[in-house]
């Protein structure tokens, strides 16, 4: 049984757009433009799975005036990776899946704010390195190919006044790393860090040279947010 779904766009200095799909065999549909800014039309659809994308009137400088430009739905739950870049939209039961995610253990206590460690990492910048074959910024080549990846894992420092920690891993060849995290905004020249497990040459993997840890302890410089990955030569 087909529902009516309903498209939207949000374009308040837009003259016209215009919704296309694989529902309509890619033919334009008109959309109405609305004092809320919005341009919306509404589809029947039955439940399942439909390619769509926004066509609109674009005001930008560098094209002809009112030129008319695809657009992808930046509201849409998925887009397909391709040159096409269409959305993706899923229908189940007469409505649009937003997510399918089942949330649970919301009656688990949280830490409190500055209790809580968090890693960031920006994946279009990841890369192996120039002989890295893959294609940039895809999660799923992070995972395939990240140092730290794993279960295991041993803090060994900490300073809470300087926001640094240091702590151990292991990788899948059984390799022992060394992670040294900066998570302060400032930059720490000639940062001492104790308590290494192992003394002697160890390599810094991301930026690749050598350093010496005596007797425990490794002084490195430190910058704003930067972490050093150890690995044992």
């Amino acid at each position: 049984m087909a529902s009516s779904i309903e498209f939207k766009l949000f374009a308040p200095y837009n003259k016209s757009a215009v919704l296309k799909g694989c529902f309509s065999d890619w033919q334009e549909i008109q959309m109405e433009k609305e004092e809320d800014g919005y341009f919306r039309t509404s589809v029947e659809l039955e439940d399942g799975t439909y390619q769509y994308k926004f066509r609109v009137q674009s005001k930008s400088w560098f094209l002809e005036p009112d030129q008319w430009v695809d657009v992808t739905d930046p509201y849409a739950t998925g887009v397909i990776d391709d040159e096409t870049q269409n959305g993706v939209m899923r229908i189940k039961d007469g409505q649009r899946i937003v997510d399918t995610y089942t949330w649970q253990h919301d009656d688990t206590p949280l830490p409190q704010n500055h209790e809580l460690v968090i890693y960031e990492m920006h994946i279009g910048d990841f890369s192996g390195g120039e002989d890295d074959s893959y294609p940039r910024g895809q999660f799923k080549h992070v995972v395939e190919k990240y140092a730290l990846y794993g279960d295991n894992i041993d803090f060994f420092y900490e300073d809470p006044e300087a926001k640094v920690l240091g702590y151990i891993r292991w990788n899948d060849e059984g390799s022992q790393l060394i992670i040294i995290a900066n998570f302060s905004d400032n930059f720490l020249e000639g940062y001492a860090v104790s308590q290494i497990p192992e003394s002697g040459t160890w390599h810094e993997w991301t930026r690749d040279y050598d350093v010496e840890v005596v007797e425990g302890t490794l002084e490195l410089d430190l910058g704003e947010y930067e972490a050093k990955v150890l690995v044992w030569q």
